[in-house]
């Protein structure tokens, strides 16, 4: 299969009609996954939206006092070739960070978190978490903000899924490492809370679990990174989080922290791993053992593959989407190179397509394309032919 619709997340800002300001030239910065989401109107034709955070707020970079950094939000009506204007979506009088976006039928579903500081960032301030809903794919007024956790409590890295009537944002409180679910069901106006498991891994700012939530129809699984090695674990619910199966561990260490997908009666979780990027399927109830999709060449030698993003499209299709690097992996130097590589199998891992790059670090313009996002979809066309569509944003880092 091949990838269309590549955006990289450098999208468009303008003014608009939620927002006095203007910033055409500003990049956005991406965060770690579900940066992107789309709806369906009719047939094949529907809406990408992306969101993303900006600290370049009019003419000016965010500072501590303000202007605050702003979670943007926008959306494309031809799959990615043009942009709308941005709107803002957290208040002018907060810094906002780690937006994430969902969608199901018509609904637009954004979580952020808040945070004291942008320039003199400390872990040990309040971060809190938020979500804000559209009914109608992303136009016309956003309702009103909701405030999910405490305002004295520190939330981290939230993710977001929604399916049907119900939305879903998984979060680490970094205070205590409880991995949490916010559950609402009523399209986000309402929402209760249950912790899932725990997280041993800490930084400067507290505990990470780093957890990610994904949903299809009554099928919901949370993946989490569940120690300082990195260990993956997962627990999975069959009827909208009523209830749920005992926490998995999917491995025992990794590279990074996990991504997960869903599709109808199955799941996959994936992370980085030092072989690679593997895969851990489940379905009728069970996990099944690791898939491994083996770092390409592709013209590179690559050294150590980065953050995956997963995704999963009717009974037996998977594509991963990963940094893959060969130059100075630290991704902390002016000389480190990462691809953005596409791998994708149509029978559940047993045999892959071969690898795509999808963002070359030998374009002069980006040296490190990172943090992808995937959505893929099926369709039945005009002429009721089966096809898959995959959309895919990832974060770029110029020389």
């Amino acid at each position: 299969g091949h990838v269309t619709g590549v955006q990289t997340c450098a999208l468009p800002i303008s003014t608009s009609s939620d927002t006095s300001e203007t910033a055409s030239f500003a990049p956005y910065q991406a965060e770690t996954c579900e940066a992107l989401a789309r709806t369906v109107t009719t047939g094949t034709s529907g809406y990408l939206h992306a969101v993303a955070v900006t600290d370049r707020v009019g003419s000016r970079w965010a500072t501590d006092g303000g202007p605050y950094t702003g979670v943007m939000y926008t959306r494309s009506g031809n799959d990615g070739a043009t942009w709308t204007a941005a709107v803002r979506l957290n208040p002018a009088t907060q810094h906002g960070d780690q937006a994430k976006v969902a969608t199901s039928g018509k609904s637009v579903y954004v979580a952020w978190i808040s945070q004291k500081r942008w320039v003199g960032w400390s872990g040990s301030l309040a971060r809190t978490l938020y979500v804000r809903a559209n009914a109608n794919h992303g136009t016309g007024t956003w309702g009103s903000i909701k405030r999910l956790t405490s305002l004295t409590g520190r939330v981290g890295t939230p993710t977001i899924a929604a399916s049907g009537a119900n939305v879903y944002v998984a979060y680490t409180d970094s205070v205590t490492g409880s991995v949490k679910l916010a559950i609402s069901r009523d399209r986000g106006a309402t929402w209760s809370t249950v912790a899932l498991g725990a997280t041993t891994a800490s930084s400067s700012s507290g505990r990470f679990g780093v957890p990610v939530v994904s949903a299809t129809g009554t099928l919901v699984v949370v993946s989490w990174t569940a120690n300082a090695n990195w260990a993956i674990k997962a627990r999975v619910s069959t009827n909208s989080g009523a209830s749920w199966a005992a926490a998995v561990t999917l491995a025992s260490a990794a590279d990074s922290a996990s991504s997960a997908a869903t599709a109808v009666g199955r799941t996959a979780v994936a992370w980085a791993s030092p072989d690679g990027i593997r895969v851990r399927t489940w379905k009728a109830g069970s996990w099944r053992a690791d898939l491994i999709v083996v770092l390409p060449y592709t013209g590179q030698a690559y050294r150590e593959a980065w953050w995956p993003a997963v995704s999963l499209s009717g009974t037996a299709r998977i594509g991963v989407a990963f940094p893959a690097c060969w130059a100075d992996c630290s991704e902390a130097v002016a000389s480190t190179r990462a691809d953005l590589v596409w791998a994708e199998s149509k029978d559940e891992g047993m045999t892959w397509y071969a690898d795509q790059v999808l963002g070359s670090a030998t374009v002069s313009s980006r040296r490190v394309n990172s943090y992808p996002s995937v959505r893929s979809e099926e369709h039945t066309s005009e002429l009721q032919s089966r096809g898959l569509i995959s959309y895919a944003v990832f974060c770029l880092k110029k020389k």
